[in-house]
C-alpha cells in the first residue's frame, strides 16, 4: 500500500510579517539516519510552478506605497526506492549480557516512515528555495518497493521548472528494525491524519 505525503516549505523566516515565509536552501546532503542514504530517490515528471500575486500598502514616513508580493508554489513528486539492508536490534538479555556477542546479520528492512528533502536551484545553479516531504506506512515500505512522496514548497523564488534543477534525498528513516517504534509518522512531530493523507510542519 502506498501512501502519498504533502508538505510543506522547509526552515521558514517569518519577517516583516509576510506569510507565508520564504523558505531557504543550503547545498547539504547529509542525511541524518544512517540508512537513509540506502533509499534511492528520483524525480517524477515535471515540477510545476504556480506564481500569485497580492498587493498590500505599506506606510513609510507618512507617505503610503502600494507593494505588491509574489509567491512562487512549486509542486513536485518523487519516487523512494527502499535499498535499505539493516540488522535487527539485539535480542533483550536478561542478566550479564555476553561477552563480545556477535552482531546480527543485515537484513532487508521495511520502511514505516521517512523524510524526504528537495532543493531548488535556478539556471545559474543558485539554491532558492527548499521543501520537505513524509512518507508513512504502518504496515512498512517492503525491501526494493516503490512509493511515489508529493511535495508541495512555497516561495521558492526564481525557479523555473523549465531551466532549474531539483535536487532531493532522504534525510531521517524509521525502518521495521529500529529498536524503538514510534506511535504515528513523522518521528513524533505533530500531524493530521484523514483518509490516507497525511500533513505535518516541516523541519
Amino acid at each position: 500500500m502506498l501512501v502519498v505525503v504533502l508538505a510543506t516549505m522547509l526552515l521558514a523566516s517569518g519577517a516583516f510579517g509576510i506569510w507565508p515565509p520564504k523558505s531557504q536552501a543550503g547545498d547539504t546532503f547529509k542525511p541524518t539516519a544512517p540508512h537513509a542514504a540506502n533509499v534511492a530517490v528520483e524525480l517524477v515528471g515535471t515540477p510545476v510552478a504556480m506564481t500569485q500575486q497580492s498587493s498590500r500598502e505599506v506606510e513609510v514616513q507618512l507617505t503610503k506605497t502600494v507593494v505588491t508580493d509574489t509567491l512562487t508554489t512549486v509542486t513536485v513528486t518523487v519516487k523512494i526506492t527502499n535499498n535499505v539492508m539493516q540488522s535487527p536490534p539485539p535480542t533483550e538479555v536478561i542478566g550479564t549480557p555476553p561477552v563480545n556477542a556477535p552482531t546480527p546479520d543485515a537484513e532487508p528492512a521495511k520502511i514505516i516512515n521517512a523524510s524526504i528533502k528537495v532543493l531548488f536551484y535556478n539556471k545559474d545553479n543558485k539554491a532558492v528555495g527548499s521543501g520537505v516531504g513524509y512518507y508513512y506506512n504502518p504496515q512498512g515500505l517492503d525491501y526494493q518497493a516503490s512509493a511515489n512522496v508529493d511535495i508541495v514548497a512555497s516561495d521558492v523564488e526564481g525557479f523555473d521548472p523549465a531551466t532549474g534543477v531539483v535536487k532531493a534525498y532522504v534525510d531521517n528513516l524509521l525502518t521495521d528494525k529500529d529498536p524503538v517504534k514510534t506511535p504515528g509518522p513523522t518521528s513524533g512531530r505533530l500531524a493530521t491524519v484523514a483518509s490516507g493523507l497525511i500533513t505535518s510542519p516541516a523541519f
